[in-house]
């Protein structure tokens, strides 16, 4: 062991603490270290670091360590929320919440509601979740994509490629006839699910007219379609016939104003009375086909945004779905990051017990001794009224008592 300022060498034994210099030094009067950062605290030594503990203005790291700032304690929750890199962020489009370090790289590659551009129809504002639905060759709405019809799987004869348009074309003029084949197709999966529940015996006997009800349902939906198919079929007629009359009117309006200078002024009007009458009873009649086309269309409408309705509850279980396994990967770094935090506090304890341990062991009552040489001669030199005392090696007061041939101070 060596003096730091001559480098002495000293056996353990010949070195102690000084606890009265220790005592000294913490009761001076200080000012805290972050002062120039606006610390009003003063106080001795011996209380500094029970206030570097709880100061306001002590910078510690930041919790994420990725982000690597140290900020002051204070300031800790405006940076955690505000400033700091790996805060969390609702994206502006799905409404998750992403780190916002990653928040660019998220929507330009991740996020589902970002709207993207179409590279094959070149239409914009498709949110990306949308996009391969939109560009789907069987259900898509893409003018750029080509494919058959929908129907084509459960029967319709219509099998060749068509464009966008062809194909709302021909779902338009073949909705009862498509009807008619998800009709047929769901009487072939009832019967192929009754022949898989009835191989159980435990189905049928927990409630035998299942089927039998059933059956009954669709035979009522199959009745109900087939007399819509026949409406349809004689509206048809009608249409092909009121056309064809119409047809037949036109030559005959041509035909009239052809010979008109022929016909006398009363003949021409009540011939022209008997065709208007005609033409409003025409008239009327192809409104009210119209119109029970337009029901129709209606209804396929309804159909059409039924299930629309159904794949957004989809999508949005599926970003609810998301949005908590997102929560519980947050939920997971927290945990991590209190678990570090408990393991420097533990570190911390351990530190302050093994100082306790050693302040145990700590001694301020001894006496220090000093052997005094050719003390005879010494006290001889002492004569009445001379003054003669002892400097310490700090500027301290010292007192020292005389037993014998030794000196105690």
């Amino acid at each position: 062991m060596a003096c730091l300022q001559d480098q002495k060498e000293f056996l353990p034994n010949e070195v102690f603490p000084d606890n009265f210099m220790r005592r000294e030094v913490q009761a001076l009067v200080v000012h805290c270290t972050f002062l120039d950062d606006g610390c009003q605290w003063k106080g001795e030594v011996r209380h500094l670091e029970n206030h570097m503990n709880s100061c306001e203005f002590l910078k510690i790291p930041c919790v994420h360590p990725e982000c690597g700032m140290q900020v002051k304690k204070a300031d800790l929750t405006e940076h955690l929320e505000n400033e700091c890199k790996c805060r969390l962020e609702n994206c502006g489009f799905c409404k998750s919440q992403i780190n916002f370090s990653r928040m660019k790289l998220h929507q330009e590659q991740e996020c589902p509601a970002y709207p993207v551009v179409c590279e094959k129809c070149r239409k914009d504002g498709i949110p990306r979740a949308k996009l391969l639905r939109h560009q789907d060759p069987v259900m898509g709405d893409c003018d750029g994509v080509q494919g058959p019809c929908p129907f084509a799987q459960i029967g319709c004869s219509k099998t060749e490629v068509l464009t966008n348009n062809q194909k709302k074309e021909h779902l338009e003029q073949e909705n009862t006839y498509h009807t008619t084949l998800v009709l047929h197709h769901a009487l072939r999966v009832s019967r192929e699910m009754e022949a898989l529940l009835t191989r159980d015996p435990r189905v049928a006997s927990r409630n035998p007219h299942i089927f039998t009800n059933y059956d009954g349902v669709i035979a009522d939906l199959l009745s109900q379609v087939q007399t819509q198919a026949g409406e349809t079929r004689d509206l048809r007629e009608k249409c092909r016939e009121h056309s064809e009359r119409i047809t037949a009117l036109e030559r005959k309006v041509a035909s009239g104003n052809m010979s008109g200078a022929a016909l006398a002024p009363s003949a021409q009007m009540s011939g022209d009375s008997n065709g208007g009458s005609q033409n409003t009873e025409l008239t009327l009649r192809i409104t009210h086909i119209e119109n029970r086309t337009a029901d129709h269309e209606l209804l396929l409408v309804e159909n059409n945004r039924t299930i629309e309705d159904a794949r957004r509850d989809v999508g949005n279980v599926k970003r609810q779905l998301d949005t908590n396994q997102e929560g519980a990967r947050r939920q997971d770094r927290r945990i991590e990051s209190i678990m570090d935090n408990l393991a420097l506090r533990n570190v911390t304890l351990a530190d302050l017990e093994e100082y306790v341990r050693q302040q145990e062991f700590s001694s301020y009552d001894g006496e220090l001794l000093w052997k005094i040489s050719d003390y005879a001669r010494k006290e001889t030199t002492q004569l009445p009224g001379n003054r003669c005392s002892w400097t310490a090696r700090v500027s301290t007061p010292v007192a020292m008592d005389t037993r014998c041939l030794h000196a105690s101070i």
